[in-house]
């Protein structure tokens, strides 16, 4: 059974206040609005959700108008970081550049964050869990580094090449089963409105009745 996984929308970023308490910008609500008007909601019941504030929000608008339930699960939230931790310009490469340097070592608490090794075992052992108990397709709105570590754990690809793909907000369709990812982070906010998205949505809709191709 395929899992859409759904990154948060973009957020009103505060630096003296902790990153699980930023809520969406007005930019990231008109955003999230657009993603909730996609046709693949349709086939969803539930919501698996981060508590963290602006994943929250990005379900909420999400769920509302197609009627989905919304379920927070505390493993979900994004990598642990210390509380007004902040990479602006006179950081190498700024956060991005502070992101590689966190993915290249992946047992390491790189600039005091999470190991990346620990945060995969987590995200992966909650998904795992989710998809033992909940018999009907969901999707997952959490965050871009535990995502992009997932997805990476899947496909064998190294997550400092997945996460500066996933875009503000985001959807990617992925087949645990088959460590595979039927549709990558990225292409939704690439396909715009033109609809060039819908085919890779039927695509995901068969995988959930449990034909992969």
């Amino acid at each position: 059974m395929a899992v859409i996984l759904v990154r948060h929308a973009a957020v009103q970023a505060d630096p003296l206040q902790h990153a699980a308490l930023w809520p969406l910008s007005d930019a990231g609500r008109q955003a999230a609005r657009e993603l909730a008007r996609e046709p693949l909601w349709r086939d969803i019941g539930r919501m698996f959700v981060s508590p963290e504030l602006k994943a929250h929000e990005t379900a909420q608008i999400i769920a509302g108008p197609n009627g989905i339930t919304v379920t927070v699960v505390e493993d979900l939230r994004e990598v642990e970081r210390p509380v007004g931790q902040w990479f602006g310009a006179e950081h190498p490469g700024g956060y991005p550049g502070a992101v590689g340097e966190y993915f290249a070592r992946p047992a390491e608490s790189t600039h005091g964050w999470e190991p990346p090794m620990a945060a995969l075992a987590r995200v992966r052992a909650c998904i795992d869990t989710l998809r033992e108990i909940e018999p009907q397709p969901f999707a997952i709105a959490g965050h871009g580094l535990t995502l992009a570590l997932y997805v990476a754990a899947l496909t064998g690809v190294d997550p400092g090449h997945i996460w500066p793909t996933i875009r503000l907000p985001d959807l990617a369709v992925a087949a645990p089963e088959h460590a595979a990812v039927l549709y990558p982070f990225g292409r939704w906010a690439r396909a715009g409105n033109d609809g060039g998205h819908r085919g890779v949505f039927a695509l995901a809709r068969t995988a959930w009745g449990g034909d992969h191709p």
